[in-house]
């Protein structure tokens, strides 16, 4: 009897993402909404497209957050991430975060909520040099841009009792995307998904 081996599954929470591009095209199966499944921005395309080039073969789930605009209310991004939640991920990138010291207990919940389901968050630590939620929280998979890190092997380092991943701002090339908005940290934190995702197909 043959076995059925379970695809590494990741929930990407961002603007959509484009099935037809070349660095997402017959790379991994997707899920999402009609919604997900469009990127008028372009942004959630180019963090799909990172974390295919580490690790094919994946089932992507697609939750939006961001449409025109790169920035989302804080609410909109807490039921993004419990949405991504109902998929039951391996991983959840989440290639943003909300600076707002006010919405640091809510994030801390949801960190909680995924932890005990076994999922991790990939995020960014801080952005512009502000600790940033979901991605500054214990429990979280917290990454900091540092272009001197090949693209394909980010590295754990402790700072402040902390272990961070330290990653690539840098994208594969891939073919051009409507209207790239990536910041350095978005970038890093994709690369470290796609990586922590070829760990575990291995």
């Amino acid at each position: 009897m043959t076995e059925t081996v379970r695809r590494v599954r990741i929930a990407l929470v961002d603007s959509g993402v484009e099935p037809s591009h070349p660095g997402v095209r017959g790379r991994a199966v997707l899920r999402g909404d009609a919604a997900a499944l469009r990127d008028e921005l372009g942004h959630g395309t180019q963090m799909a497209a990172a974390i295919l080039a580490q690790c094919q073969d994946l089932e992507l789930c697609v939750v939006r957050v961001l449409d025109e605009l790169d920035h989302c209310e804080p609410e909109r991004l807490l039921r993004g991430i419990d949405d991504a939640l109902e998929f039951a991920p391996d991983l959840v990138n989440v290639s943003l975060g909300v600076t707002g010291p006010a919405w640091r207990a809510a994030f801390a919940e949801l960190v909680a909520r995924a932890t005990a389901r076994g999922t991790r968050l990939v995020a960014p630590a801080a952005l512009a040099g502000m600790p940033c939620w979901p991605g500054a929280h214990e429990g979280v998979e917290s990454v900091v841009a540092d272009p001197n890190v090949p693209r394909v092997l980010p590295v754990q380092r402790v700072v402040h009792a902390r272990r961070l991943w330290f990653a690539s701002p840098t994208a594969p090339s891939l073919g051009a995307l409507p209207a790239p908005r990536a910041r350095g940290e978005s970038l890093a934190t994709a690369n470290v998904t796609g990586f922590l995702a070829s760990l575990r197909s291995r």
